[in-house]
């Protein structure tokens, strides 16, 4: 960290320095786990499954991101100030400390990543064509289709399949990625935007219908979305060597 410093507040902190753009991803990042609410939406008691505590639970927990994000962005801002990455734990020097800190961040990752796996999974289970299911004299309900077990879950065989690919593409993108840094910028303007703006947004026309808040929110996350994915991809190429700097 910078012991003294020359810059005035102006430079600190109002100043738009380059590299604003090409981080947008990083920002966006950080609401990704907005998608985590959405899953856990069934997991509410019944008594409380409504849109009255649903609309307490998402708000809470957007603001708990937006919270977290601030804490951790200023305390870090503060300490290296230019030198600042987006990869907060290799800036300090490495101590026991960090080390527990980074085996938390893993575990914690254990328990959330694979949240979204699921939600991705039923995703493209739910896009193929299928014919509605099939209700009999009592009012059970079974799929039509002999690839599925349920209306929205594959038999054994398919189910692993899909499983195993999309883990070996994710896996494979990992491997290729120069840096955690590119990683966070791409999936966050990609999948943060998609999943914090521009999806909420087209859902409300579905279901309300036409309001200006949704408007907005689709707006700026199509621009969001755009203008950083273009950078984050743009930057990832020039690392890779594909394209030059």
């Amino acid at each position: 960290a910078k012991v003294l410093r020359q810059e005035s507040v102006y430079e600190d902190w109002l100043e738009v320095k380059p590299g604003v753009l090409p981080s947008l991803g990083t920002f966006v990042f950080f609401f990704v786990a907005h998608n985590c609410a959405h899953i856990s939406y069934e997991t509410l008691r019944e008594d409380i499954r409504d849109m009255k505590h649903w609309k307490q639970v998402t708000t809470i927990e957007v603001l708990l991101c937006m919270a977290l994000c601030l804490c951790l962005g200023f305390s870090v801002y503060m300490t290296f100030w230019d030198d600042t990455t987006s990869i907060m734990l290799q800036l300090y020097p490495v101590t026991m400390a960090l080390n527990i800190v980074k085996v938390l961040v893993c575990i914690f990752s254990v328990f959330t990543i694979p949240m979204n796996f699921f939600a991705a999974r039923e995703m493209i289970i739910i896009s193929f064509p299928s014919l509605p299911p099939i209700v009999d004299e009592n009012g059970s309900r079974r799929p039509s289709e002999w690839w599925l077990q349920a209306e929205r879950q594959l038999i054994g065989p398919l189910h692993f399949a899909l499983s195993l690919f999309k883990w070996f593409i994710v896996t494979m993108l990992a491997i290729l990625a120069p840096s955690l840094n590119d990683i966070l910028n791409v999936g966050g303007c990609i999948c943060g935007t998609m999943i914090g703006f521009i999806l909420p947004s087209l859902f409300w026309f579905r279901l309300k219908g036409y309001s200006h808040e949704a408007l907005f929110m689709l707006v700026v996350g199509t621009m969001v979305g755009t203008v950083g994915t273009f950078f984050a991809v743009k930057t990832t190429l020039q690392h890779m060597g594909i394209l030059s700097s």
